[in-house]
């Protein structure tokens, strides 16, 4: 179990639970720090039609291009354990490949997304981020062996008090 002393307060300070939506506000509020390694496109991201595998509309939690590799890339946030997680993401997936000009242009667009030409992003794969407090054993595994493993990148979050942020990369940390 991971501890955070406040030397200023002198105690360890308590674990806090948030909402997903405020986690998401977090992060977009503080994208710099957090991602600047990307270009923040969009939290909320709303796209319409046969979206979900049920049908139905959905909204990616944060949209996001990284100009290295040019590719878009889908955020996807829980507040507890990666429940259903990685279909969600392969969903979101789908749809931005299916719909790629119609993503494009609504970044560019309604979104003001500074980015490159159309024939200069890639359009053959999709990044993904996951944010959970915590996965099992067999995802990690899972997305450490792929063969996309570059393309799918877990991180694991803890909020304390004081509005402090613990990010913990499984993989793909930038900093490596």
């Amino acid at each position: 179990m991971i501890k955070l002393y406040s030397t200023s307060n002198k105690k360890i300070l308590e674990i806090v639970n948030k909402s997903e939506a405020e986690l998401n506000k977090f992060i977009s509020q503080n994208w710099e720090a957090f991602f600047p390694q990307y270009l923040f496109i969009k939290s909320e991201f709303s796209v319409e039609g046969n979206v979900r595998s049920n049908g139905t509309s959905g909204r990616i939690d944060i949209l996001a291009f990284n100009p290295i590799s040019n590719k878009f890339v889908v955020f996807e946030l829980k507040k507890d354990k990666d429940k259903n997680i990685r279909n969600q993401v392969s969903d979101y997936k789908d749809y931005i490949e299916d719909n790629f000009s119609q993503i494009y242009l609504m970044s560019l667009q309604k979104y003001k997304a500074p980015l490159p030409l159309f024939d200069k992003i890639s359009q053959d794969s999709i990044e993904v981020v996951m944010i959970a407090k915590s996965y099992s054993s067999t995802d990690i595994e899972r997305v450490k062996k792929s063969t996309s493993k570059n393309l799918t990148t877990l991180i694991r979050y803890m909020w304390f008090e004081n509005e402090l942020l613990l990010i913990d990369y499984i993989n793909n940390d930038p900093d490596d």
